[in-house]
């Protein structure tokens, strides 16, 4: 949405299989943002209604939203208009998960992944100075 030359919110749109158990293919809408200056004047609707009018043109019966778990006002907003949790995203660094999952950080042993991302780090520290 532009107003007066200026972006004021965006919405991106891509149309994809529900999920990868799930064939039916939807309108999948992510990173709606609206600039704080501009937030409730409708903007966020306007996009949304976008988002409906692309799927029913494609002939697809559903369209989902993809907001951060942190952000209430955004899930209250989709709530609000009808879209429900369906699903919960998680996220982790991969050295972390790598360290809760490898049995051989329980015993204390060192892996060979757990010396060379201590090398990389080494050598990162020795050229920053």
């Amino acid at each position: 949405v532009e107003v007066e030359g200026r972006v004021v919110a965006v919405i991106h749109l891509r149309r994809g299989p529900m999920s990868p158990l799930h064939p039916q293919e939807v309108v999948h809408t992510s990173f709606l943002l609206v600039q704080p200056d501009n937030r409730r004047h409708g903007y966020a609707r306007v996009l949304l209604d976008v988002a409906v009018t692309w799927a029913e043109e494609l002939g697809l019966d559903h369209v989902t939203a993809l907001t951060t778990s942190a952000s209430r006002e955004a899930n209250r907003f989709m709530a609000r208009l009808g879209l429900a949790s369906t699903a919960t995203l998680r996220m982790a660094p991969a050295a972390l998960l790598r360290a809760k999952l490898s049995p051989a950080s329980r015993s204390g042993a060192v892996t060979p992944r757990q010396v060379l991302a201590q090398r990389r780090s080494l050598r990162r520290r020795q050229s920053a100075r």
